[in-house]
């Protein structure tokens, strides 16, 4: 990632056969972001010679969730696939931060991390991260204030999302008899469940996609496009994908936190 011109990244999980193949044929230059559960972090194993990835375009994101019990496993994941060249990964948690210091490694802080003020961003760029995922959290004039301590080049903001906004261990799918339910101001939702976790994701996805050129004149050049927790095609892909490089709404999406701050007179339309 470093000193490569990246203009989108995504995350995949979960890594399936088929559809990652689908993916790399689709990326061409972009880079796959893969979420490193256990489930995934098997398939990875299993398939290591059949995965459509080349080690540098690839990224992994390290879970959040990160027990004691987890710990020797973790880290013999880690030995592996560094030895194995892989270079880039997402740190979301403050022990994945002392796992890869010091290994001549890209480090991305995540979201997890909460780079939501001026003195965790500074934190986390003196422990070794090349570059901020902000959380989704974070509104624009907070990200404005935060930008005076980051350069603009570290900067890694998510732009597209389908956000969890719920986050449980464990399959709870097996549990309810329900998929998708509203809440009482009738916005709707769905519970996203596999093995390893189970997520609350709201119909309506996040997205800032149409703000990609007014954040590229601040200097920033890298960003997420986030398809997890749903069915990843190649139509969604395409068109989230089209709308990311025109610059263009996306119709049917939320602005969340960022919503209120980020119109600018000089984008010209109206302030939503």
């Amino acid at each position: 990632m470093r000193g490569v011109k990246i203009d989108f990244e995504t995350r995949l999980i979960p890594l399936a056969g088929g559809d990652a193949v689908t993916l790399a044929s689709l990326m061409r230059d972009k880079k796959a972001m893969i979420l490193f559960s256990r489930k995934n972090a098997e398939l990875m194993r299993r398939h290591e010679k059949e995965l459509p990835f080349k080690r540098d375009s690839l990224v992994i994101w390290l879970d959040p969730w990160f027990p004691e019990a987890d710990a020797a496993w973790l880290q013999e994941e880690i030995e592996y696939w560094i030895g194995k060249d892989q270079r880039a990964w997402v740190a979301n948690n403050p022990a994945h931060l002392g796992m890869l210091r010091g290994r001549g490694l890209t480090v991305v802080a995540g979201p997890w991390l909460y780079a939501f003020n001026r003195w965790s961003a500074a934190f986390l760029l003196e422990e070794g991260a090349a570059f901020l995922v902000p959380p989704l959290e974070i509104s624009k004039q907070d990200f404005q204030k935060v930008s005076e301590v980051v350069p603009s080049a570290s900067w890694m903001p998510v732009v597209f999302a389908y956000p969890a906004l719920f986050r449980m261990r464990g399959d709870l799918s097996e549990r309810y008899d329900f998929r998708f339910f509203t809440d009482r101001e009738g916005s709707s939702y769905e519970l996203a469940a596999d093995r390893d976790q189970s997520v609350v994701i709201p119909s309506k996805p996040f997205s800032i996609v149409d703000r990609i050129p007014f954040l590229k004149k601040e200097g920033i050049s890298k960003f997420i496009l986030d398809f997890s927790h749903v069915e990843f095609t190649k139509p969604l892909y395409k068109t989230v994908m089209k709308a990311a490089e025109e610059g263009r709404v996306l119709p049917e999406t939320s602005r969340f936190n960022w919503k209120e701050g980020f119109w600018q007179a000089e984008e010209g339309g109206p302030r939503d």
